[in-house]
């Protein structure tokens, strides 16, 4: 493939909370920006908001974006609910209730 070809997939990631999408992205430092019903970011990159489809370049894998998505979610529940939370790992969590 040539140097100037960009790749991009499409998948169907579902549904997500755009709030803790773009906390996500932004902790991925992608620099998420949104436009109406998408959210752009990285290079080339977008989802979708009301079809649930997210475009990515060659070299993101979905699972890192559900992984960075489920910490925000994680942290999220932790402030509503008044949880202590240590980061014991990379995406790891012990919760303590107050």
């Amino acid at each position: 493939m040539p140097c100037n070809t960009t790749q991009v997939s499409t998948v169907e990631i579902g549904k997500l909370n755009p709030e803790l999408l773009v906390a996500a992205l932004a902790a991925m430092k992608l620099a998420p920006r949104q436009s109406g019903a998408v959210i752009y970011f990285g290079n080339r990159e977008s989802y979708n908001t009301e079809t649930g489809k997210m475009q990515m370049a060659w070299n993101r894998s979905a699972n890192e974006i559900k992984r960075a998505y489920s910490a925000e979610v994680v942290k999220s529940q932790a402030k509503k609910f008044g949880w202590q939370l240590t980061e014991t790992g990379p995406y790891q969590y012990q919760v303590t209730r107050r």
